[in-house]
């Protein structure tokens, strides 16, 4: 069913469109293509025959489709002011999976008693502008003083990990060492995205981390210190995909995806060639998601 529906969304879908609905259609089918060669392995015989039929459709409209995707933005960008307050919050949505700089729709800071504010400041990670780090880092240092704004504050800290300035860093320093530990684990799981200002602090600052009686806040650490690049951190998340239980293997694969430890990308080709098909597809799935991460939908 969800190939099918794919296919019937690229024939219909027409370059002026601006529908935030459609455009996460066309993403969700711009996946199922680029996922059908991995799925393949694992279908019944009698299914593969279906699949391959999908993935020529798929593949014919691969050009249109991708073409589609790179002028999108745009166009949702133009839209989102006489927008619905329900089509915004998904166009936010949309925008955030396309990473697109939506800086342009909040020339001040985004509303907080809008409903899609945290969408809003969750598409701003990806802003170019040189301004919106260190704005966001003094919005967490003023949410952060008020328990009752901890859960904003976490938001926008999960945010910063897209601006690599010095004020962002001593936000996140600040609040790797609050006694929220919604704050902690927001601060920590932002670090390590890029080289650091000061790295000694902030190695010591998730070494700290590390022995946080949060395990969230352990495994936070574990990956930032994964991602700048530590072996012995590296080495403990790799050790999950030589695991004796699958769904050991399968987690560890996912969270290699989702915290981008793309020092690890040549264990999960490895992963992905196992004679465990439940393995392979979870770390086949896994390089999909960090070509998705690093090079868009658009490429």
């Amino acid at each position: 069913m969800r190939l099918e529906t794919a296919r019937l969304v690229i024939r219909t879908f027409e370059p002026q469109d601006a529908d935030p609905w459609l455009a996460m259609a066309v993403i969700e089918a711009e996946r199922i293509f680029r996922r059908l060669g991995h799925w393949s392995r694992v279908l019944p015989a009698d299914a593969r025959g279906l699949a391959e039929r999908q993935a020529m459709r798929l593949w014919a409209a691969g050009d249109h489709r991708v073409a589609w995707l790179n002028h999108v933005s745009d166009r949702l960008l133009g839209r989102f002011t006489t927008a619905s307050g329900e089509e915004q919050a998904v166009i936010l949505r949309c925008l955030y999976e396309l990473r697109a700089d939506a800086t342009r729709l909040f020339p001040h800071l985004p509303d907080r008693r809008c409903s899609w504010w945290a969408d809003a400041v969750r598409v701003l990670r990806w802003s170019k502008s040189p301004v919106v780090g260190p704005v966001l880092a003094s919005q967490t240092n003023r949410l952060a003083r008020k328990a009752r704004n901890h859960g904003r504050a976490a938001v926008v800290l999960t945010a910063l990990r897209g601006h690599a300035c010095y004020e962002t860093e001593r936000a996140l320093l600040r609040a790797a060492s609050a006694a929220n530990p919604a704050l902690r684990h927001a601060a920590v799981g932002s670090l390590g995205w890029w080289p650091p200002y000061d790295p000694d602090r902030v190695v010591r600052a998730l070494r700290v981390a590390r022995t946080d009686p949060d395990t969230e806040i352990r495994r936070a650490a574990v990956s930032a210190l994964a991602r700048l690049g530590e072996r012995a951190a590296l080495s403990e998340v790799a050790a999950g995909l030589h695991s004796e239980e699958p769904a050991i293997r399968i987690e560890t694969a996912a969270r290699i995806a989702e915290e981008e430890l793309t020092w690890l990308w040549p264990d999960l080709e490895t992963a992905a060639s196992a004679s465990d098909p439940d393995t392979a597809l979870a770390a086949s799935e896994a390089l999909e998601r960090l070509r998705e991460r690093l090079l868009g939908f658009a490429e």
